[in-house]
Order: structure tokens, then sequence, then C-alpha cells
């Protein structure tokens, strides 16, 4: 671009005053819109106290490392609750349900704890999600993830305390058991469990929220083809320890 300016000058159509004009405004032009934007970033998160303590939260990489667990070196309990939505058998010929829930998870990070003098109760997390630490939890079952595969997040609340409301919406197929020999008059059993992925249940126990005990179905639930009798939950009668592999 200077060249430019400097050809332009040899056929008189600049002034030497103004090719140096032309010089500061390319510049100082960028400085001024980036330290203008700096400044207002800097101001918003001096007037909104909740979004500027979950930053620092996150820049502190020495405070917080989302690879460990929130317990560290002891057992973490995440308390679960399980709100069924829909519960379909598009086709009557087989034995697959479509099952559509929202699972709530509840655990404390004392990590996370943090005081403010926000009017708000909590962070607003649900961006961030990829930044905190969160259970990977899974589910084991006769069936498949329907699309969208990867889970739909709902909410991330961060509580001063310390405690961490995760909420997220899944959609399976489940392959259930039946009787064969009175089928379709029968009442199939459908069943799945829920596991973390990569730690045993040393660091990390799932327990039902509030002492629900079951899942809950919701006010609204809708059904095609299909009703629930009842549902129950049980501890898994098999342990296995993939480190032992």
């Amino acid at each position: 671009m200077l060249d430019l300016l400097i050809a332009a000058s040899r056929e008189n159509s600049l002034t030497d005053l103004d090719i140096r004009e032309e010089v500061d405004t390319f510049m100082f032009e960028a400085h001024d819109t980036t330290s203008m934007a700096i400044i207002f970033t800097l101001l918003l998160l001096a007037e909104h106290k909740d979004i500027q303590a979950f930053y620092i939260f996150i820049l502190k990489k020495l405070k917080y490392g989302i690879a460990h667990n929130a317990s560290h070196n002891g057992t973490l309990t995440v308390n679960v609750s399980v709100l069924l939505l829909s519960l379909a058998s598009p086709d009557e010929s087989s034995l697959k349900y479509e099952v559509e829930f929202l699972l709530q998870q509840q655990w404390y990070d004392p990590r996370l704890r943090y005081s403010n003098r926000s009017k708000y109760e909590f962070l607003n997390a649900i961006h961030h999600y990829e930044d905190i630490w969160l259970p990977d939890t899974y589910f084991i079952m006769h069936g498949d993830f329907k699309d969208p595969i990867i889970p739909v997040h709902f909410a991330l609340r961060i509580y001063r305390n310390g405690t961490v409301n995760y909420l997220m919406r899944r959609h399976l197929i489940i392959s259930c058991q039946g009787s064969l020999n009175i089928f379709p008059f029968d009442d199939p059993l459908c069943s799945f469990a829920i596991e973390s992925i990569s730690y045993e249940q040393t660091a990390i126990t799932y327990v039902w929220k509030n002492d629900e005990g079951t899942l809950r179905k919701s006010p609204s639930l809708t059904s095609l083809n299909a009703y629930l009798i009842k549902n129950q939950t049980i501890t898994c009668p098999i342990k296995v320890s993939w480190r032992d592999y």
C-alpha cells in the first residue's frame, strides 16, 4: 500500500503530508477499534458480576482443571432425575420403543464456589459447557441413539456454593424383551443402565435426586402405540472393571 502512495506522489497526486496522513490512518485505525472493543468488554464484565465471576474460574487454569472430576481423590455423588417426555412404538410389529426424556444431573464442585453481590443466584454457563468438568454419563442398552446422537444441552447452572445443575435431552431407541407366544398382547420389558464411561464406582456414584427412586412422567407425556405400566430402578447386578483388562 505504501508503494502505491509513493507512486501517486511522483505523479503529483499526493503530497508528503497526504502520504503521512494515510500512513497514520493505516497504523492507528485498527489499534483504535481493538482498544475500544477491549474497553467495552471490560465495561460489560464490570457491570455483570455473574459473568465476570465465571470467567475468573475459566481463566485460572491452575485452580480449575477440566481433566479432573470435582471430588479429586474422593467419591463424587451425582444426583440424577429423569423426566419422561414421550414413549412411542412406530412399528407395532417390533419390540423397539422410542423414548425421549430430560436427564438432570446435580453435583457439588468446590472449585466453582464463588461469592459476589450479583442479584443472580446462579451463573448461566450453558455456552461454556466444554470448559467445565461434566460427568461422562453413558447409557447401556439394547438399541440405538436417535439423531441427534450428541445430547441437546438445555441448561448448565453454577450456584454460589459450588452446586452444578446440568440438564440435557436424550432420545433413545430401546429393544425390549417380550413374550413371543402371546405377542402383541404381552407387556414388553424395556431396560437400560446408566454408568460413567471413564470413572469407576469408587470415583463416581449415581443416586436418585430427592430420593425419587424412579423416573418421572411429564404431565404432557405423549405416547404412540405404547403405554407405561410401571417403572423401577435396581442396582446393576454386573460389576465390570475395564481397567482389569
